[in-house]
């Protein structure tokens, strides 16, 4: 009896909260109520409660869906937060094009991200895109592009469509010397116009946000399974190698032992000679993968690579133990791909054979 009681108020409240989302409800109203979806998405028992009304759902898309900050924008963030739950995904993949003309928007791709984990959704996203895929190719020009991009193009690559979007060499747009924020290559003076692939080298040093670091290098790194590609990627038209071959270069020398251990354990030295995340390390694992069917190279040590992960960022109401947040603010967790267990760091360690995944 209880629990029905409890259930009855749940959908009163939901219904509540639906109608105070509409546009006859006011701004003041609908930011209010964008503001207490946004919290009550930051607990998992939050998240599945929104993503079982599928009427509160179809609000917060139709208020995400307007153009602006304020109560829109909040409402995306909400959404970013329920597309974690698998609950949730039946209903936001059809809803995707009311959305897609925001793109490159930060919460936007967060959400396609975590919607595009698995490679049967990468691959509806993908056909959602259609045309905007550009524009999430001509974000990397900003200033400051998303963090959410990177784990939705390494999301997105992991599925050969993807991955041929990346890799077409007549999808031509305008280059950057270096990457917003970043150190410039020494090998920098590209052409202005530069193919997808090549949008993504610079930010293989981009040291503004790890996150969107670490999405372009698992990208890139899903490219090198392209075998037909591998004679152009190392060709001086893209010259892929040293952006993989940087990440081992460090003020110290290493004998010849321990570099062929880092090519397995899939580690990289950073700019102050200490090793960094081995999350990172899908970059030189790219480049046994590019190698191994380039003319007169030998044949390429097959690493084993972390599993997928998922990005989710969530609004807190507590704090959640180490590097936690509290309500209002961002705070990173990690959703392992191959474990159910989640983690202050990207990967559970276990092999897996197949591309990367955020």
């Amino acid at each position: 009896m209880a629990a029905a009681t409890a259930e009855q108020e749940q959908e009163e409240a939901a219904a509540a909260l639906a109608a105070l989302l509409g546009p006859a409800a006011g701004g003041a109203a609908r930011a209010g109520a964008a503001g207490a979806a946004l919290s009550l998405s930051g607990s998992a028992a939050g998240r599945r409660l929104l993503a079982g009304r599928p009427a509160l759902l179809a609000a917060l898309l139709r208020l995400a869906a307007e153009p602006g900050p304020g109560p829109a924008r909040a409402a995306r963030c909400c959404l970013l937060n329920v597309s974690a739950e698998p609950a949730a995904r039946g209903a936001l993949l059809p809803a995707l094009p009311s959305l897609l003309p925001l793109l490159p928007d930060g919460p936007l791709c967060g959400l396609l991200a975590n919607l595009s984990r698995e490679r049967g959704a990468a691959r509806a996203v993908l056909r959602a895109l259609g045309p905007r895929w550009d524009a999430l190719l001509q974000a990397l020009a900003r200033p400051r592009p998303p963090p959410e991009l990177g784990p939705l193009l390494c999301n997105l690559s992991q599925v050969p469509e993807g991955r041929r979007g990346l890799l077409d060499r007549s999808r031509y747009g305008p280059g950057r010397g270096r990457a917003p924020g970043g150190r410039a290559p020494a090998h920098s003076d590209r052409p202005a116009r530069r193919c997808s692939v090549q949008r993504l080298l610079p930010f293989t040093q981009y040291r503004d946000s790890a996150e969107l670091r670490r999405g372009i290098v698992g990208a890139l790194r899903n490219c090198c399974f392209e075998h037909e590609h591998h004679e152009w990627l190392l060709s001086e038209a893209v010259d892929i190698l040293p952006f993989l071959l940087l990440p081992l270069a460090g003020p110290e020398e290493l004998p010849q032992e321990d570099m062929e251990r880092k090519w397995v354990l899939g580690q990289e030295v950073g700019a102050g000679g200490g090793h960094v995340s081995p999350t990172e390390g899908a970059c030189p694992q790219g480049c046994p993968r590019t190698c191994s069917t380039y003319p007169r190279t030998s044949s390429a040590r097959r690493s084993p690579t972390s599993g997928g992960c998922c990005w989710r960022p969530s609004c807190c109401s507590r704090p959640r133990g180490p590097g936690g947040a509290w309500c209002g603010t961002w705070a990173r967790t990690w959703c392992c791909g191959s474990c159910t267990a989640g983690s202050s760091t990207p990967g559970c360690g276990r092999p897996a054979s197949a591309c990367c995944r955020w």
